[in-house]
């Protein structure tokens, strides 16, 4: 796996203005943190919210500069090792795009293989961030149509996705950055670790997943 990094204003523009319309998702509030020199009507201006982006990370080269230094810092065996230990399989893409962002909020791109990234954040959170969305691309690629023939409704799917990266908690416990999850997720992803200490086969945990998922949590998450 190959990460082609790229630097793209217009795309973080779109990021922190898709913030706006996702306040809510997993039971995650993104607009906690919300920058105090950012008024929310001047975000919703997409003329506005690029020059503020501009002026305070791009204008000066800051972005640019910090691509850079990723791009020596990161080595992608580092991210695909690991999923294939616990997934058995390899990330489906050869190159996986990476737009770094100046919002906390970091989608995925199942379609063409890609997720935004953090800009300023260390080696080692950019790896947390890359394996956790990396393990989206493997889980869509190989794992979807399971859980919907199973008779999960699609939003049902991306509630358990995000669950099962729970099981990535030993390998980021290296780097001592551990992922809570969302909200809406934490009894199913403690179900998912007890899954897990019994049965090592990803398949078959998600299978067992989704059994418990649809017994215990169908009307409750999301």
């Amino acid at each position: 796996m190959k990460l082609i990094y790229k630097e793209s204003i217009s795309s973080d523009v779109w990021n922190w203005q898709e913030t706006l319309n996702n306040t809510g998702s997993y039971g995650q509030d993104w607009l906690k943190n919300w920058p105090k020199d950012l008024t929310k009507k001047d975000a919703h201006d997409k003329k506005k919210m690029r020059a503020y982006l501009n002026n305070k990370y791009y204008k000066s080269g800051a972005v640019k500069k910090y691509i850079e230094w990723m791009q020596v810092a990161i080595n992608p065996k580092n991210i695909e090792e690991p999923l294939i230990k616990i997934t058995g399989k390899k990330v489906p893409f050869k190159e996986v795009y990476v737009i770094f962002t100046t919002n906390m909020r970091c989608p995925y791109d199942s379609d063409d293989g890609g997720f935004y990234a953090h800009y300023g954040a260390s080696p080692d959170w950019f790896y947390k961030t890359a394996m956790h969305e990396c393990m989206h691309l493997i889980v869509h690629k190989y794992y979807w149509k399971m859980m919907l023939d199973a008779g999960l409704s699609n939003q049902q799917a991306h509630d358990i996705k995000e669950a099962l990266t729970v099981l990535l908690n030993p390998e980021f416990e290296k780097w001592s950055i551990p992922s809570k999850g969302y909200p809406n997720h934490q009894n199913l992803r403690k179900d998912i670790e007890k899954i897990a200490k019994s049965e090592k086969d990803f398949g078959k945990i998600l299978s067992k997943t989704i059994k418990v998922f649809l017994k215990k949590y169908r009307k409750k998450v999301s």
